[in-house]
């Protein structure tokens, strides 16, 4: 029993670790500066003009990085598999949150708290409450606003919200980091590495 709670427990840290933020950032540091060398260092020559511009020694070392070819290097093509992975946990596990807090008016909070907001105006008004409801209707349309109108009993409440759609750009930027580094790894040469190494003629 003991075994098996180890486990789960050990498989949830697994993919909380995955699935954080700071460690999507991590890698994809890694890989901003693996591509600026990737840039600044001509790629795919051949030895000798790096033995020439190098030397022997800081040749050898650097061949161990690959960072002659460094987009297909190991390393840099386990970083992009691993960035692809945490940032799709991250996509899947809170993009259904944002759809819904996009979504959703909150209509249903209580009064109470309400009045614990820090930002709060309370003010009386002599004009009839179905007056009232209709001057800030109209005043929430003008200003860009979407609204919902929950009425209990003699109470109104008037939800209103806009920028919702702002709450896209979260899962629009992770997708596209997705997608870009998937198209990274199929421009490179692991699917080519792949078939090697399952027994397939490329």
């Amino acid at each position: 029993m003991n075994q098996i709670f180890s486990l789960r427990r050990w498989r949830s840290d697994i993919l909380e670790l995955l699935g954080s933020m700071r460690f999507a950032v991590s890698l994809l540091m890694f890989v901003c500066v693996a591509s600026l060398i990737g840039t600044v260092l001509q790629q795919d020559q051949a030895p000798s003009a790096y033995i020439d511009q190098f030397g022997p020694f800081w040749f050898a070392l650097f061949d161990k990085f690959s960072i002659w070819h460094i987009y297909n290097s190991w390393w840099f093509l386990l970083i992009m598999t691993f960035l692809v992975v945490s940032t799709g946990i991250c996509l899947f596990r809170n993009s259904p949150k944002m759809v819904r807090d996009a979504r959703s008016f909150r209509e249903y909070i209580r009064e109470s708290s309400l009045r614990s907001f820090h930002h709060r105006l309370e003010c009386a008004s002599d004009v009839a409450p179905a007056e009232n409801q209709r001057r800030v209707q109209q005043w929430l349309s003008g200003q860009g606003y979407r609204y919902k109108v929950r009425q209990d009993g003699e109470n109104v409440l008037i939800a209103a919200k806009k920028g919702s759609v702002n709450r896209l750009g979260y899962i629009f930027a992770h997708a596209a980091i997705v997608i870009i580094c998937i198209g990274g790894l199929l421009d490179s040469q692991l699917p080519i590495r792949l078939q090697v190494w399952l027994g397939k003629v490329p």
